[in-house]
């Protein structure tokens, strides 16, 4: 009879994908440190023990991560002398108010990335000549 970990069950992918890769640098800390989780809980969701919070928590980090993104594009776009279409400036302002992000998101992206694939190509070029943590957006 095969246990849990020889079957592609509950938490035996979960144990096996957590001895393959290891969490990206500086993930556990960002979560704990952030004050959102606890030690003990980011532990728990690094080691695959509990899979819904570790979901929400890379869910926070996404969203995070994605306004500072579009935040800054849209800093640099005034700074380059790039309009910036009033439907963007809107759901822009929207960001920085307490509207939830998941709301927000899903029309600015498909705004920006139909009007301004070129220029977010260049700012991500000039980002990544300029900073070596900007190489993995």
């Amino acid at each position: 009879m095969k246990t849990n970990d020889d079957t592609l069950g509950n938490d035996g992918v979960l144990r096996k994908m957590t001895f393959l890769t290891p969490p990206p640098a500086g993930l556990k800390q960002l979560l704990h440190e952030s004050g959102v989780y606890a030690a003990v809980s980011v532990q728990q969701m690094m080691s695959g023990k509990d899979f819904d919070r570790a979901l929400r928590g890379l869910r926070l980090v996404d969203e995070a991560l994605n306004r500072r993104f579009i935040l800054q594009f849209n800093i640099w776009c005034q700074e380059m002398n790039h309009p910036i279409l009033s439907e963007v400036s809107d759901l822009l302002s929207a960001l920085t108010e307490d509207v939830p992000v998941a709301e927000v998101m899903p029309q600015l992206t498909e705004v920006i990335s139909g009007r301004f694939t070129t220029l977010i190509q260049i700012f991500r070029e000039q980002g990544r000549a300029s900073s070596p943590g900007m190489i993995f957006s």
